[in-house]
């Protein structure tokens, strides 16, 4: 019978460090890297110009929401919806700000 102990074993295990940050980029999946990119693709958008396309950001970043939730990813998940509160409020803002404009 032979001795397999000094053999390293081979599995697919996702690699694990002390970092969880390095853990999470090393573990990403694809369809996470598209949830992220249309995160940030969203804000972008969301808050360029002047309010024009923050309609735009929200819809990207309930997108976002989606994938997160359904991959269980909690921190695109609750990134997502942070992004989709601050776009939401500063929709808001600039909304009340013409408003205020048209006054003048």
């Amino acid at each position: 019978m032979e001795d397999n102990t000094n053999n390293p074993v081979e599995t697919n295990d996702p690699v694990q460090t002390t970092n969880p940050i390095q853990n999470y980029r090393n573990n990403i999946t694809p369809i996470i890297g598209l949830g992220w990119g249309i995160n940030i693709l969203a804000w972008i958008v969301g808050t360029s110009g002047f309010g024009e396309y923050a309609i735009f950001g929200i819809i990207g970043c309930v997108v976002a929401t989606i994938i997160g939730f359904i991959k269980k990813d909690w921190y695109l998940a609750v990134v997502s919806v942070f992004d989709i509160a601050i776009l939401w409020s500063y929709m808001q803002d600039i909304n009340a700000i013409n408003d205020i404009m048209k006054g003048f």
